[in-house]
């Protein structure tokens, strides 16, 4: 009785212990240090409100286009580019659109945003993709 006792005292101390290690390594996780401090909108030429649409649903986070209207214009679209300074704004909390854990087209599905990139021929490195609060 007092081996068995032994064992599952060892088996809660270890599990306890693992926890407390995966807590602690997972907060040094660089993934968490991937919150913007500071968004570089240095080169920004393209400023518009609109929405995101997924066209090649096949290729993930790669087919989004954003779609924006100009007066005159209806249904404008260009097709979004996400990079290393890409940066998704929900509310007030910033973070690299390529850490979501959700797909861009899901985490923005429905929601008028606000896009700031730099826009060359018919695509647009995202800087900034932020929800509008309506």
């Amino acid at each position: 009785m007092m081996v068995g006792m032994n064992k599952k005292t060892i088996l809660i101390a270890v599990l306890i212990l693992s926890a407390a290690a995966a807590i602690y390594f997972g907060l040094q996780c660089p993934c968490l240090q991937k919150l913007a401090t500071n968004i570089d909108l240095s080169g920004v030429n393209f400023s518009k409100l609109g929405y995101v649409s997924d066209r090649e649903p096949e290729n993930f986070n790669e087919g989004l286009y954003f779609v924006y209207e100009e007066p005159g214009a209806p249904a404008l679209s260009v097709k979004l580019v996400f990079d290393e300074k890409s940066y998704c704004t929900f509310g007030e909390q910033s973070i690299l659109c390529m850490a979501l854990s959700v797909t861009i087209d899901t985490a923005t599905e429905g929601r008028r945003m606000s896009l700031e990139g730099t826009k060359e021929g018919e695509m647009v490195y995202v800087r900034n993709l932020k929800t509008i609060e309506e």
